[in-house]
């Protein structure tokens, strides 16, 4: 078994269908909003949605969770990377005038070796000052995505306060251009050219 480790999207190549089966129908779950499809009513879909492919392609973000599985099953697959890997090593930076609980430097840490994975916090957890360690940490051109403009503005602020250079912001009425960008999610088509 190989794994075509993809930036977005990876692909399992196997000849044990069975295996690809299970983890299909492991990853994926009925939709609660099947039953006002037509095709759900006509007994054309069954209402569920897979993050496998029957063609084993997936989004990389489950990759761990794939190998952990497989690793109970006693199967390890190569791993192949279709994209030339980040071989950088990260060091985390303070950000001005904050200082990191330890639960945050652990979990940016791990981030930054890590080069990938989402981060799912409560609310005040400090997510956005985590957003400003790996800006500052990784000191690449970024898209910070949110989905309201109070959200964004309130972002900006902040990582302006923690000292982030060339902030850039992008919403329905305005855009000031930046290699750190925060957009709304309804403008970033507007960023990416």
């Amino acid at each position: 078994m190989q794994i075509d480790i993809g930036i977005l999207k990876s692909k399992i190549n196997t000849d044990n269908e069975e295996l690809l089966k299970v983890l299909i129908e492991k990853y994926s779950f009925f939709d609660p909003n099947a039953k006002f499809s037509t095709a759900y009513k006509r007994h054309r879909w069954n209402g569920r949605k897979n993050f496998i492919t029957a063609n084993g392609i997936f989004p990389t973000g489950i990759l761990p969770n794939i190998l952990s599985d497989l690793k109970l099953i006693d199967c390890t697959p190569r791993l192949n990377y279709v994209y030339e890997q980040d071989k950088n090593q990260y060091i985390l930076q303070s950000v001005d005038a904050f200082i990191y609980r330890d639960i945050q430097t652990d979990l940016l840490n791990n981030a930054l070796k890590q080069k990938r994975g989402i981060i799912n916090l409560p609310t005040g957890a400090g997510k956005t000052l985590i957003i400003a360690g790996l800006i500052k940490s990784l000191n690449k051109k970024t898209i910070l995505i949110t989905h309201s403009k109070s959200i964004l503005t309130q972002t900006y602020e902040f990582l302006s306060e923690c000292g982030i250079k060339d902030l850039g912001i992008c919403y329905g009425e305005g855009y000031i251009h930046g290699n750190i960008m925060l957009c709304t999610s309804k403008s970033i088509s507007k960023v990416l050219d």
